[in-house]
């Protein structure tokens, strides 16, 4: 694969929402098969056919979904992401007012967090249908947003409709957000893409929080907790007494104040300095560049995008977000080196080799 050549787009989702459960009262107590009893029915959904267009002929069809088995999730490689995953996630809650709400309503409320990761998603090619086949011998075929809608629509009609259970309810609230990950098969992307989605979005930012909920662009001027929040205290007894933030969506303005001071050594005091990690870009390139010394100094769109530019590969921009990746808007983690060719792609293990974008709110 060529430099110039045309990238091979994939995509990936995962969608968090909040199974709520009402028990009677002698089945409210937990137990183990409680914790996998919200992914069972989330899996149960998903598992039955679903009518779908196809690509090609446009004969709708009954569609089946490629689904792991949802105990059974990964190999020890690590995830391949070639079939649909039904999983947790921790972080994904009940807001104090929503269980006052809920639980003052109905006695016995089990809530299950839920995620659903999507598996690679070709945006180019469609996906061979295992659903049925006609009789000519035409073999269907499903695009990328006909196979999520697919998704939707079957969680939609299990757990939304008239004939629902009327005990079980599916929920998404501020906690819940839709990821989407973009990708190029198992390359990766050429710096010069990277840098020109992140310059996209570091100089749109405030239009883009214009499109998104108000509870996905609240952000916060502080980082989450990491070995640079030691730097920012300025003594690693400090810290021991100190609970740094949880904090998600921080505006670009706070990266790039990290970048700028907290990597700098003139930013903590001597006593401090053998907790402080060997700065990276665009810190580590500060006493031979000083005109990235003084944009990294600079508090404007501009500088920032300057910043994005002197970017040398992949490792200069995931540096840009430290450990913060999954507390921004955009996730760069997943992304090794870009590579050319076929044979020199690798067992990328838990690296994605995406960009992920984690701005949207959680939708059903």
């Amino acid at each position: 694969m060529a430099v110039n050549q045309p990238l091979d787009l994939t995509c990936g989702i995962e969608i968090e929402c909040l199974v709520l459960i009402s028990t009677p009262p002698d089945q409210s107590k937990y137990t183990a098969v409680h914790h996998f009893q919200g992914q069972g029915l989330i899996h149960e959904a998903l598992s039955k056919p679903i009518d779908v267009r196809c690509a090609t002929c446009g004969v709708s069809h009954d569609f089946v979904l490629d689904l792991n088995p949802y105990m059974e999730q990964t190999d020890d490689e690590g995830p391949e992401y070639t079939k649909w995953t039904v999983d947790t996630d921790e972080s994904l809650d009940l807001t104090v007012a929503e269980s006052l709400k809920f639980h003052g309503t109905l006695r016995h409320v089990q809530v299950f967090p839920i995620e659903i990761k999507s598996r690679v998603l070709s945006l180019t090619r469609n996906f061979v249908s295992k659903g049925h086949a006609p009789s000519s011998g035409h073999t269907h075929k499903v695009s990328f947003d006909a196979e999520v809608d697919a998704v939707y629509r079957s969680l939609d009609r299990h757990f939304n409709s008239a004939d629902s259970a009327k005990n079980i309810g599916l929920v998404v609230n501020h906690t819940c957000s839709t990821h989407v990950h973009i990708g190029n098969g198992r390359h990766g992307f050429p710096t010069r893409t990277v840098k020109n989605v992140l310059s996209l979005c570091v100089a749109h930012e405030r239009l883009i929080d214009n499109l998104h909920s108000t509870s996905r662009i609240h952000g916060s001027t502080i980082l989450s907790a990491s070995e640079s929040w030691a730097s920012l205290n300025h003594s690693f007894r400090y810290l021991q007494h100190v609970t740094a933030p949880k904090v998600y969506n921080s505006p670009w303005s706070t990266h790039f104040a990290h970048t700028a001071f907290l990597q700098s050594e003139s930013a903590v005091p001597d006593e401090g300095r053998k907790f402080v990690p060997e700065p990276v870009y665009p810190a580590s390139r500060f006493e031979a560049s000083p005109d990235l010394t003084s944009a990294a100094r600079r508090f404007d769109v501009p500088s920032w995008l300057s910043i994005i530019t002197s970017a040398q590969d992949i490792t200069d921009l995931r540096n840009l977000q430290q450990n913060s990746a999954r507390r921004s808007t955009i996730n760069l983690h997943n992304l090794q080196s870009y590579r050319l060719n076929d044979e020199d792609s690798f067992d990328f293990g838990y690296r994605k080799m995406t960009i992920e974008f984690r701005q949207h709110a959680g939708t059903l």
